[in-house]
């Protein structure tokens, strides 16, 4: 797989967290059942997308790649990424403020797994803030209903159910680990 750089491909938006959610949320995850071709962007804050249906060519700085069920990425603030020839493409969203990394979630720097997950590797140089993963098919359905709990929490006022939202973002996290 070529590595690209997004210098040499049409350039890009950055997205805030205000561009993208209507909440001051912390945690917000979202489905998104037919995604449509997305350019290149990056993002100020993490975000995780879990491919559950579809195809497309998914382009980062790890290159090129067909997505399929399964296929999970991460993406550290910076990291850009997009999404062309799409078809029939669903996927869930789950994005977090950074600085829960060094608050509520600073505890997973130190665990072998979690540390690797969100640390270790896509903060090496080769990998450019992103995490490429394929989760087989029984954890996957583990990971959709927890994201289905945390799409049905985002209706709900978030400063009274944030205990809520950050364990199921750590159990998340967990069966990705």
């Amino acid at each position: 797989m070529a590595k690209l750089k997004p210098r040499h491909l049409a350039w890009q938006r950055h997205f805030s967290w205000e561009q993208c959610f209507h909440k001051p949320n912390r945690i917000e995850a979202n489905f998104v059942e037919d995604h449509p071709d997305y350019p290149i962007h990056d993002h100020e804050f993490v975000e995780l997308a879990i491919i559950v249906g579809g195809t497309c060519i998914h382009q980062s700085a790890l290159g090129e790649q067909t997505v399929t069920k399964g296929d999970v990425f991460l993406f550290r603030p910076g990291a850009w990424h997009q999404y062309k020839h799409v078809s029939s493409l669903s996927l869930y969203n789950c994005c977090f403020d950074p600085a829960l990394l060094g608050l509520e979630l600073g505890w997973m720097v130190n665990d072998p797994l979690l540390g690797r997950l969100l640390w270790s590797v896509p903060l090496s140089p080769a990998q450019h803030g992103t995490v490429a993963l394929r989760l087989p098919k029984a954890p996957l359905a583990r990971v959709r209903t927890i994201l289905d709990e945390m799409c049905a929490l985002t209706q709900y006022e978030f400063a009274a159910h944030f205990g809520q939202h950050l364990g199921l973002l750590v159990q998340f996290l967990s069966l990705l680990a």
